[in-house]
């Protein structure tokens, strides 16, 4: 068994989970984790699966078809080095928010990488907050340092973006 990296974007539609889930099961596939959302109106889907590589074939096979229905699907096995561990250093949650606007991603990203810090896992959001007149960016995931010193500058390094802007660093057991 080898571990199957699934991407897919395409029209949403109810039981689109389950067909997946089911074509990759019928393929002697093991579904291990994923991300699953709707954005912008789109159905987008990351999976990461353990499956045969000789039975992958079945499974593309039933991408191909959805490709017919506008989906573009990707079914790519993941190198064994790239499975092999977690990467060094140590795991933070990161939990980030403040006012919404235009470069803020590429901003906390920016500190991030001066920090010497590695994103493993981000998900972003922005909702209203009318009583403030306006709206509220909100980062949520997990970061990796080499040490505890880098996370306490990569706090730093994100607080100074803005006086608005409440970073909150929690270590995560490795």
């Amino acid at each position: 068994m080898s571990i199957h990296i699934l991407t897919l974007i395409g029209p949403d539609r109810p039981g689109l989970v389950q067909e997946l889930s089911a074509a990759a099961e019928a393929a002697g596939g093991s579904w291990r984790e994923s991300r699953l959302a709707r954005l912008g109106g789109r159905f987008v889907g990351l999976v990461e699966l353990e499956l045969e590589a000789a039975r992958a074939g079945g499974l593309r096979g039933v991408l191909e078809a959805w490709r017919g229905e506008g989906f573009e699907c990707v079914l790519q096995e993941a190198a064994a080095a790239d499975t092999a561990s977690e990467g060094p250093g140590m795991l933070w949650e990161l939990d980030a928010q403040g006012n919404d606007r235009p470069g803020i991603v590429s901003a906390v990203a920016r500190a991030i990488r001066a920090a010497g810090g590695n994103v493993e896992e981000l998900e972003t959001t922005v909702h209203s907050a009318p009583m403030a007149g306006g709206d509220v960016f909100r980062m949520f995931g997990r970061v990796r340092t080499r040490d505890e010193e880098a996370a306490d500058r990569l706090a730093e390094e994100i607080e100074s973006l803005g006086h608005d802007l409440a970073v909150d660093l929690h270590r995560m057991g490795d």
